[in-house]
């Protein structure tokens, strides 16, 4: 959708800076008259719009512990895999992040810790499936009279504050959300 969308735009007299993390694909719109830019920062630098086009959102998911659902916080993470690490290290803010967690690590007293710093672009434990899921607060309120779980979509990853059932059915949340598990 980005190609034909900035191609038109191209035609209709727009200027454009365009920066795709495929290079060749960006690389199609210079003979339409867009600016090729090899990273993101330049391609927003002094830029008065800012357009987005993503083909899938393999690098960012949804985030959720005990507190994001009692709640209702919408927050995300960024989600590198291995395959693009290299890609993501392009981009200055993943950069810096990725250098910011593994300093972190690297501070810890934990042996454990500081071994996780070799891989700073992921979570130190890695437990999630990509199945449809119901989360379980770890810790509620004893003064509610229902127990607070939800049925979560493919692509949240659940946080350690909260317990996950993964490949969870909508039969089993009915039980679980039941009465019946309430000690009252």
């Amino acid at each position: 959708m980005g190609f034909p969308m900035a191609k038109n735009l191209l035609k209709s007299g727009y200027k454009l800076k365009v920066f795709n993390r495929s290079q060749n694909k960006a690389e199609r719109l210079k003979e339409f008259g867009a600016n090729i830019s090899t990273s993101i920062k330049d391609a927003v630098t002094n830029s008065d719009i800012i357009i987005t086009m993503l083909t899938d959102d393999a690098a960012v998911e949804k985030v959720m512990g005990s507190e994001e659902f009692i709640k209702n916080i919408k927050a995300y993470c960024l989600w590198i895999q291995e395959d693009v690490l290299e890609e993501a290290l392009r981009i200055d803010f993943i950069k810096n992040r990725i250098n910011q967690v593994k300093e972190y690590r690297l501070k810890s007293n934990r042996k454990a810790t500081k071994d996780l710093a070799l891989f700073s672009y992921r979570f130190g434990e890695v437990r999630h499936q990509e199945t449809e899921s119901i989360i379980v607060p770890a810790t509620s309120s004893e003064n509610r009279n229902y127990l607070p779980i939800g049925f979560l979509p493919k692509g949240t990853i659940i946080k350690n504050s909260a317990q996950a059932v993964y490949n969870a059915q909508p039969w089993l949340f009915s039980i679980l959300i039941s009465k019946m598990h309430l000690m009252i």
